[in-house]
C-alpha cells in the first residue's frame, strides 16, 4: 500500500515512464526496416484468336487454353527469361555478376514467389500474370516485360504455323 500511496502521491513517475517506453518504441519501429512490406503487380490480357475459326467453340476454346499453357512454359525458358533480366535490371550481367544474375533467374522461375501466370477456364483468351516484391517499379516493370514476351511468342508461334500451313498448301 505504501508504493501505490507513492506513485498516487508523484504521478510524474508514472508520466515519465510511459512517454519513454512509449519514445523507445516509436524510435525501435521507426528505424527498423519494413522487410514484410511488399508491392504486387497484376496485369490481365487477352489473347488474340485467328478470325477463319467460329468465335464461340469448345474446340476453339480447348485450343486457346493449350496454346496459353504452351506460352506460359516458353515464356520462363531460355532467351526469353534472360530478355525480362535484361529489361528489369539492366545493370547486371551476367559476364559480370553471374551468382547475382542467376538468383535472378531462379527467383523469377520460381513458382511460389516469382512470376505466376493462372488462366481461366471459363475465359480461355484471358491470361493473369503477377508478381510480388518490395519495389513496386519493379513489380510492374517484371509483369510488363513478362506480357511482352508472351506476345512474341505468340507472335512467332503463329507465323511458324503459317509458315507450316503455307508450305503444306504449296506442296
Amino acid at each position: 500500500l505504501e508504493s501505490i500511496g507513492f506513485l498516487f502521491r508523484h504521478p510524474w513517475i508514472i508520466v515519465c515512464s510511459i512517454v519513454i517506453i512509449t519514445s523507445t518504441i516509436h524510435a525501435y519501429v521507426s528505424t527498423k526496416p519494413f522487410h514484410y512490406k511488399k508491392s504486387k503487380a497484376v496485369l490481365s490480357f487477352e489473347m488474340a484468336e485467328d478470325e477463319e475459326k467460329p468465335r464461340y467453340s469448345m474446340y476453339r476454346d480447348q485450343e486457346l487454353l493449350e496454346i496459353k499453357h504452351d506460352l506460359i512454359g516458353k515464356a520462363l525458358l531460355g532467351k526469353n527469361i534472360r530478355k525480362i533480366v535484361k529489361e528489369v535490371w539492366p545493370d547486371i550481367r551476367e559476364e559480370d555478376n553471374s551468382v547475382k544474375y542467376i538468383n535472378l533467374v531462379n527467383w523469377l522461375r520460381n513458382p511460389k514467389k516469382g512470376i505466376q501466370m493462372k488462366e481461366n477456364k471459363n475465359t480461355p483468351k484471358l491470361l493473369t500474370v503477377s508478381f510480388m516484391a518490395q519495389d513496386p517499379q519493379i513489380c510492374y516493370k517484371v509483369v510488363k516485360s513478362t506480357i511482352e514476351t508472351i506476345k512474341t511468342e505468340s507472335k512467332r508461334t503463329r507465323k511458324k504455323k503459317r509458315k507450316a500451313s503455307l508450305s503444306f498448301l504449296n506442296k
